[in-house]
């Protein structure tokens, strides 16, 4: 009876849509020198696709209820990339010959389960330096949190920072014009 109670509790607190504000500030683990580069625009595939709404997650396939954050996902990420590359020594310039673009392929929170939820990010980053591409690559992070709403923005933070300082990993920025 106790378990029947809890799933019903479960199903009704998830049948709800709420949104959270996810206030991104940058921890750069790296950075560069000499460097600048324009940051372009950042889709939402989901949206695009008309599966959710800009500003809303993917959800579980048994999830109920919606979950959206304060801005649009493409916009968070195109944010939060530049405060990143800004805090890295990275010179943010829309003249220059290095561009940076990309495509949110995933932006999924999966609050279904008893103890943790998890949130999946996996972002297309294409660069290109004078209008050829340099780099092309999804890179995919994922964070896990124990269930309780005061932890979802700063799992989303997170989730953001490590996929950030992946393409950081996998693209020298510096000496960059």
């Amino acid at each position: 009876m106790k378990k029947a109670l809890m799933t019903i509790f479960a199903l009704v607190l998830t049948a709800c849509s709420t949104t959270t504000p996810v206030n991104y500030v940058a921890a750069p683990v790296q950075t560069f020198e000499n460097s600048q580069v324009s940051v372009g625009e950042f889709d939402y595939a989901p949206a695009q696709r008309g599966e959710v709404k800009q500003n809303e997650f993917q959800r579980a396939k048994l999830a109920i209820g919606q979950l959206y954050i304060s801005e649009n996902v493409g916009d968070l990420i195109q944010t939060s990339l530049k405060k990143e590359l800004i805090a890295s020594g990275v010179k943010i310039n829309n003249g220059s010959s290095v561009k940076i673009t990309g495509t949110v392929e995933k932006f999924l929170f999966d609050w279904i389960g008893y103890v943790e939820v998890d949130f999946y990010l996996d972002v297309r980053y294409v660069i290109t330096k004078n209008g050829k591409k340099v780099f092309d690559d999804v890179i995919s992070t994922h964070q896990a949190a124990p269930k309780t709403t005061l932890n979802d923005p700063e799992m989303v933070r997170q989730a953001i920072n490590k996929n950030i300082t992946k393409l950081f990993e996998n693209y020298n920025f510096n000496n960059q014009k």
